[in-house]
């Protein structure tokens, strides 16, 4: 099943001619779930042709004004559109009273379903879905922040079709007992079973998505073994003094974090306004992991299995 992350904007604070305010986005069999919601992010999903339809889920990391400043903008413009899927929206302690603030002060009237849920506690399942989980640490910023796991269920490993026609079975109902790990009779009395047709479970995919932060406990335990890993890097190593005081991370500390969790694959953004150019970023972090990547606005990336 394909999974596709769009990066909707990637700066850190303020938004720059290249880049906007913080967002992510990232689609799953025709679901679409956001992962901050800056000013600009409605706008960013019709640049990508992606509809407001079609977002299930927006995953809130904590309530300063350039991490979602777009909300109130997806709530109404879905409502404006006539959309009646639900929309759940969770975050830390603080996002229910912010959403049906921001709602209430402008008279916004929402008809869809709405559900707002706050995470308190030291991290676990946020949300569930038939097929994969959001997973939720909390993390080390000025205020009350947490970050995010996309975790795809595995699959069932694949059917040994070959073998199964050299037994002798026919395709039809036996194979689905055989792939959902029931053992079958055959009509001579042999009897076959299902571990001996279906290799082992593949390994669904995992998505972190950490911005506002310093390194802690939370950020490698929601980065461990991730496909893919979308850090913040609002500075260099020049600026670590600013870096500690802000509670943010460099690009060497979040490179760190990608080799301590085995990440497959880092990608910074959150990037300062100050870095005209992010080649310091990259060149900073590289050498550290290589498989490092600095997001652009627009930047889409498929993750495979």
């Amino acid at each position: 099943m394909p999974l596709k992350v769009r990066f909707l904007g990637t700066s850190a604070a303020l938004p720059t001619s290249a880049r906007g305010l913080p967002g992510i986005a990232l689609r799953y069999d025709g679901t679409t779930i956001l992962f901050d919601c800056g000013e600009g992010t409605q706008r960013a999903l019709m640049d990508a042709g992606w509809k407001l339809s079609g977002v299930k889920l927006i995953c809130v990391s904590h309530l300063h004004a350039d991490h979602v400043g777009g909300l109130l903008g997806i709530m109404t413009t879905r409502e404006l559109q006539g959309v009646e899927r639900s929309l759940t929206v969770i975050g830390p302690t603080g996002t229910k009273d912010f959403a049906e603030g921001i709602l209430k002060l402008t008279n916004s009237h929402i008809q869809y379903p709405l559900d707002i849920q706050e995470l308190t506690g030291n991290g676990g399942q946020g949300f569930q879905d038939e097929d994969f989980t959001i997973h939720w640490a909390p993390l080390k910023h000025r205020i009350t922040t947490v970050g995010y796991l996309f975790a795809e269920n595995e699959k069932t490993g694949t059917f040994n079709t070959d073998r199964a026609q050299r037994l002798g079975i026919p395709p039809g109902p036996q194979y689905g007992e055989l792939k959902a790990g029931n053992d079958i009779t055959l009509p001579d009395g042999r009897i076959v079973e299902a571990k001996t047709m279906v290799g082992p479970p593949i390994p669904g995919r995992k998505i972190a998505v950490i911005w506002d932060t310093r390194p802690c406990p939370g950020a490698y335990r929601l980065a461990d073994n991730a496909d893919l890993l979308v850090f913040e890097s609002t500075f260099t190593q020049t600026h670590q003094e600013e870096a500690d005081a802000s509670d943010h991370c460099t690009a060497a500390q979040a490179a760190k974090i990608a080799v301590k969790a085995g990440a497959k694959k880092l990608i910074l953004t959150h990037i300062s306004a100050r870095y005209q150019e992010p080649d310091p970023l990259l060149e900073e972090a590289h050498p550290i992991f290589e498989n490092t990547e600095i997001a652009s606005d627009g930047m889409e990336v498929i993750v495979n299995r």
